[in-house]
């Protein structure tokens, strides 16, 4: 199979890229970063067509921002959302005009979802209580007002926070992954990994939470989450995170729960000390996707698939190009006949690649490419067309050389 087509690159000079979305219809491709030295939010759109520039505004730090982390975009593709420090931002997503500006004072954004219906934006993060720390949080805002609905706090368990927020098909529920502490000595604490159900209205449904069994070693301390992915149906939902392993190190995690009651089916930690990674989920909801950072020596990316019922490992592999490993696999999606999975992926020294193919059913890499134009192209997000005909990568070129998007053809 031959590798994807690039079709054009477009930079936005002096910035950092943070993140992407993709209009539903798939025309306009919303990007988020950072400008200049007051660390001022962007929001950019460029033209899936020609990557032709349709917008761009910036949000200055001195009104309560900072640089931009989550971006989501309305299910009618007439609002793009963004969320930084304590503030979230509604845009037209067709002329790039302010539509809103909400400020929370004590919850720091590093999740963002909008409802299905298109009526309600959440928020996820932590909630600053004064002399106390912070908790696992999540706000509902109206999307068209940007009024605050409800704020709900999780403190049942220690110190926190919510990583990230996922809304279920039918809008009824929102979930939440995150993590709490639970303070063993004035210098450790061991962290549990949390994921908290609420339905629309702000009432809580159910918490589940994996305390880790293995606490020595010093980069042990528990059990940490990050992205949170509901499959097809919203029946079961993925978070990938890290945990601690016997052998005292953190090793990345996938962990598989009951949407309905919160129940832990399955859960599988890697073989080698990393961290973080991404989920993702076939379309006839019967293959998981896994990929992770690996730290140590052969530190390339781990990359395993899974049976979605139960777990079991299908294949689990390593990324191996000559050259440099790829080490940090930073984006992750899978093609819409459920054939493909595409991973975006950092690697430092050398020549490596930013984007790969490899099939699900096999395991195999069908093809490599990467951002020739520019050595130090460094991806952060990875988007595809819901035809799976375009790829859109997101990243950076040097050291402030500017926020670079890429489209491919594949």
């Amino acid at each position: 199979m031959p590798p994807a087509r690039q079709l054009w690159a477009s930079t936005l000079r002096g910035g950092s890229a943070f993140a992407e979305a993709l209009s539903p219809d798939g025309t306009t491709l919303f990007v988020l970063g950072r400008v200049g030295s007051a660390m001022k939010s962007e929001t950019v759109a460029y033209s899936t067509a020609t990557g032709a520039q349709l917008w761009a505004d910036a949000y200055p730090p001195h009104l309560g921002g900072g640089p931009g982390l989550e971006i989501a975009v309305s299910p009618d593709g007439a609002q793009v959302y963004t969320g930084l420090g304590n503030v979230t931002i509604a845009y037209a997503a067709s002329t790039g005009r302010q539509l809103w500006v909400s400020h929370s004072k004590n919850v720091n954004v590093l999740g963002l979802a909008a409802s299905p219906d298109g009526t309600t934006v959440y928020e996820a993060g932590g909630f600053r209580v004064p002399g106390r720390g912070s908790y696992m949080a999540v706000i509902a805002y109206d999307a068209a007002s940007g009024r605050q609905r409800w704020l709900r706090v999780y403190n049942r368990v220690g110190t926190g926070t919510a990583v990230a927020v996922a809304v279920s098909p039918d809008g009824s529920t929102v979930y939440v992954a995150g993590e709490a502490a639970a303070r063993l000595s004035s210098s450790f604490s061991l962290f549990s990994l949390l994921v908290v159900a609420y339905t629309a209205t702000g009432t809580l449904k159910w918490a589940t939470r994996y305390a880790n069994r293995y606490t020595g070693g010093h980069y042990a301390g528990g059990a940490f989450a990050g992205p949170i992915v509901l499959g097809p149906g919203g029946n079961a939902l993925y978070v990938v995170g890290h945990v601690s392993s016997k052998a005292g190190h953190q090793v990345a995690a996938t962990f598989a729960f009951r949407a309905a009651t919160g129940e832990c089916l399955w859960m599988d930690p890697d073989r080698a000390r990393g961290w973080g990674g991404k989920v993702a989920v076939t379309p006839d909801a019967r293959t998981v996707i896994f990929v992770g950072n690996r730290t140590g020596e052969d530190a390339s990316y781990a990359i395993t698939s899974y049976d979605a019922s139960n777990g079991a490992t299908r294949w689990a592999r390593r990324a191996a190009v000559p050259g440099s490993s790829p080490i940090d696999a930073n984006g992750l999606v899978i093609d819409p006949r459920g054939d493909t999975a595409y991973v975006s992926s950092l690697g430092y020294g050398g020549v490596f690649y930013n984007i790969a193919a490899w099939s699900v059913a096999r395991g195999t890499v069908l093809w490599t490419t990467r951002y020739a134009v520019a050595m130090g192209y460094s991806p952060v997000a990875i988007t595809e067309s819901s035809d799976g005909a375009r790829l859109y990568l997101t990243g950076n070129v040097g050291i402030d050389g500017g926020m670079t998007t890429v489209a491919y053809r594949t």
